[in-house]
């Protein structure tokens, strides 16, 4: 436990990401005992936002099973950040209920990017559960009647030809994180 607190103090300090990003692979590396402090402290919600987010993402990376409860008070929209590390650890580590807790970010978030991540996250899922196809198609089609931004059609186009396995023409394509609006 003192090693945790230890590390966690690390964890908090953000002045240097090397030892910041030492830290959230030290968490990870220590498997359940990591999770479970991280767990611990996820509930007490005393953290500043980029914590938190942290918090998020590290859980995330572990594959937690509890993520999906545990971010859905942040799919509210009220914090950006927090709201894109819910999202995206739902797409790793969702499961087919998952996919109507990601509708809302999808066709309510104010962010244009954040809708098309909640796209990206339910293909994620379908990773993990193909027969979601139809159900995530499905509430995509409905995105794309709505949507006018053109990064926000893209991403949702891009995810709608992998799990149709079809091809428009479109692809992704990595950008440094150093270019990313957002960090953390």
């Amino acid at each position: 436990e003192e090693m945790m607190n230890i590390h966690f103090a690390a964890f908090e300090d953000r002045r240097d990401d090397f030892i910041h990003d030492v830290v959230c692979r030290w968490f990870k590396e220590h498997g359940a005992a990591g999770e479970e402090f991280l767990l611990n402290k996820l509930k007490q919600n005393q953290f500043s936002e980029e914590t938190l987010a942290d918090i998020i993402q590290v859980l995330g990376s572990m594959k937690c099973k509890l993520i999906p409860e545990l971010v859905e008070p942040y799919l509210d929209g009220r914090s950006e950040l927090l709201l894109y590390k819910a999202i995206i650890t739902m797409g790793w580590c969702g499961n087919r209920s998952s996919l109507d807790l990601l509708e809302k970010p999808l066709h309510e978030a104010k962010d244009p990017l954040m809708r098309g991540y909640a796209a990206t996250a339910m293909r994620q899922i379908w990773y993990q559960y193909t027969e979601t196809g139809p159900v995530i198609i499905q509430k995509m089609a409905k995105a794309l009647a709505d949507e006018t931004d053109s990064l926000t059609l893209a991403l949702i186009m891009i995810s709608v030809q992998s799990i149709l396995f079809l091809s428009f023409g479109m692809r992704e394509i990595l950008t440094p994180l150093s270019e990313c609006k957002l960090r953390g």
